[in-house]
């Protein structure tokens, strides 16, 4: 078994750390692409399978205190949520530019979900940080002063109610 891992996500119940990795393999199915789960610290791993998409998952990222909620940046393909730990996912309504390259959420309201994509391609022009205040259920795009528009998304990090993101060009 092979897996090529791009993000990590980590979240706890009860003092049990449950793990989320985007596994950016393609598994050669045409059924859905997968998200690999951990409830024993990394020693095993579940795939959770998202139906119907054929894209790579290049991120991941779930609610600290709650990790049932997880949601999924699928390369070229869309943001999926989960509300019950990746047994379901659905998709979260649509990104201009669907090179997803990073989730992150709100530490204290899941609701409150950041994403970042690539600038190549096609997709060149388009915004590449969106926020979302109801799960994902619509999307804003974000084009801060300082940030320069020739650049991608590398990471976010969300610490309160401040946003930190960067890029490359």
């Amino acid at each position: 078994w092979y897996a090529n891992i791009e993000d990590f996500a980590v979240g706890e119940r009860y003092g049990q750390l449950i793990l989320y990795a985007a596994d950016s393999v393609d598994v050669g199915t045409t059924s859905g692409a997968f998200v690999l789960k951990s409830t024993d610290r990394g020693e095993s791993w579940a795939h959770k399978e998202i139906q119907g998409v054929t894209g790579t998952i290049r991120c991941v990222g779930t609610f600290r205190s709650n990790p049932d909620i997880v949601y999924a940046g699928v390369w070229l393909g869309g943001v999926y949520k989960s509300n019950d730990g990746g047994t379901t996912w659905d998709p979260t309504a649509s990104i201009e530019n669907p090179r997803i390259a990073r989730v992150a959420m709100h530490p204290a309201d899941p609701n409150i979900v950041w994403v970042g994509c690539k600038k190549t391609g096609p997709f060149a022009f388009l915004p590449v940080l969106y926020g979302s205040t109801d799960g994902g259920t619509n999307w804003t795009r974000f084009a801060p002063p300082t940030f320069p528009a020739t650049h991608s998304v590398s990471d976010i990090v969300v610490a309160g109610d401040t946003v930190f993101v960067s890029t490359y060009d």
